[in-house]
């Protein structure tokens, strides 16, 4: 087999493995998704509905719910995010 082979066979093998990275990136995201949605949605619901805040697993783990809250800032009011800290607007945390 010639080198040139060789290296055309080295490059498919490369699409492939990106494939293939594309693939299990896709389906790690999805993982993730219904991990958050069990995690942040469902575990925390139905233990509301139980009136409870923790439970204690067989063993010896405990899962409990915690209210929190997260902001962000849209990449269309960055700038202005920004301007604001600097000015030291009081509600901003530059001024505090």
């Amino acid at each position: 087999m010639s080198t040139l082979e060789l290296v055309s066979k080295k490059a498919q093998e490369l699409l492939e493995l990106e494939k293939l990275i594309d693939q299990k990136q896709a389906e790690l995201k999805e993982v993730q998704n219904k991990y958050k949605k069990v995690s942040e949605e469902d575990i925390p619901s139905m233990l509301s509905e139980l009136g409870l805040s923790e439970i204690t697993m067989s063993d010896g783990s405990k899962i409990n719910t915690a209210q929190y809250y997260s902001a962000r800032i849209t990449p269309d009011k960055i700038d202005e995010a920004f301007k604001n800290q600097r000015i030291g607007y009081p509600n901003s945390r530059a001024s505090n």
